[in-house]
């Protein structure tokens, strides 16, 4: 039987019959069908490693032979590594990183998780750890050993646990009806909005949106119908604030919010135009006696950067109170002003 006191360093491993019986008894001590085991000694054959079945079923070696080519093979330390590559080249940098460290004596052991795309395409995920079980005289490994065991199943629930945690933590956020913000997260974001705001220097606008007459439409056509005006009416704002520094959202009923961070006074001007244009597109309402189509009442904040006093509320209350004139003058129609802080 073969002893394990060749893993004494007072006994090295320092000839051709030790390590092939060194690597003889591991086979055998490592015969799992589902942990793979490998060995490589740096002097007495540098350019190979040895592994058990479980290994070369792993990543599709030769299962007749237990000694491969490090350059050909190796899954980690050899041009294998290609294929961690192909799936993250980060992951397959930090690999060697952390496998150098190890040799160096700079860290006791290796441990990593790394994606393998498979020659046929499939990706699956492995860990594996490493140790230096002897060292020269001047310090050098000559001896090094690690496990490998697949962990593709337990990356892939993690990930679906994580997919699912941002699915329902986005829906938390958003109004069933139409899929914009609600409330709460639309007033937290235009905060944030405000704050940047001032850190960076950059023009802030408030848009309060109201749809005109959506009582009515409730009345005269069913509250299936006005439903389906406030998705579309959700459609249109989605088109419309579509930059990635725009926020809008439902702040309840007919009304809406949306606030833009960077354009300034003239280009929010211009915006208004291209919104009451635009909002002509928008689907005609069904079902109704008068006007036949959908219009908005608003008011629009601009804030000037260096207006940094000005709190969300205060730019909300007068941006109401625009919408609130909008409405005196006949509605269908949006007002700008400067903020007043």
């Amino acid at each position: 039987m073969t002893r394990l006191a060749c893993l004494d360093p007072c006994c090295p491993i320092d000839t051709q019959a030790a390590l092939e019986s060194f690597v003889a008894f591991s086979r055998q001590l490592m015969d799992f069908h589902d942990i793979g085991w490998w060995c490589i000694h740096y002097d007495l054959d540098p350019d190979y490693f040895y592994c058990n079945d479980a290994m070369n079923t792993m990543f599709g070696l030769d299962p007749s032979r237990y000694r491969h080519s490090i350059a050909e093979t190796c899954p980690i330390a050899g041009d294998f590594n290609r294929y961690v590559a192909k799936v993250d080249q980060a992951v397959a940098d930090k690999v060697f990183v952390d496998y150098e460290a190890l040799l160096q004596g700079k860290a006791e052991r290796y441990d990593n998780i790394f994606p393998f795309r498979a020659p046929e395409g499939t990706i699956r995920y492995f860990r594996s750890q490493a140790m230096v079980l002897q060292r020269d005289e001047q310090g050098r490994p000559t001896l090094i050993q690690g496990l490998i065991v697949e962990i593709t199943l337990e990356v892939e629930l993690q990930q679906q646990l994580q997919a699912d945690k941002l699915h329902y933590k986005r829906l938390s956020e958003l109004d069933g009806l139409t899929g914009l913000f609600n409330h709460t997260t639309l007033l937290q974001l235009c905060e944030k909005q405000l704050h940047e705001a001032r850190r960076t220097d950059r023009p802030f606008s408030i848009w309060y949106l109201d749809l005109d007459f959506f009582k009515a439409i409730n009345d005269e056509a069913g509250h299936a119908e006005g439903d389906r005006v406030l998705r579309d009416f959700a459609r249109f704002l989605k088109a419309f604030f579509d930059r990635p520094n725009d926020i809008v959202g439902r702040l309840g009923g007919e009304e809406f919010l949306a606030c833009t961070l960077g354009p300034d006074f003239a280009a929010v001007q211009a915006m208004k135009q291209r919104f009451q244009q635009r909002m002509k597109d928008v689907p005609i309402v069904s079902g109704r006696k008068s006007p036949p189509h959908l219009t908005v009442s608003g008011g629009i904040i601009w804030m000037d950067p260096l207006q940094i006093h000005c709190t969300l509320d205060e730019l909300i209350h007068q941006a109401d109170m625009l919408l609130y004139q909008a409405k005196q003058q006949g509605r269908d129609r949006l007002i700008l002003s400067h903020a007043r802080c």
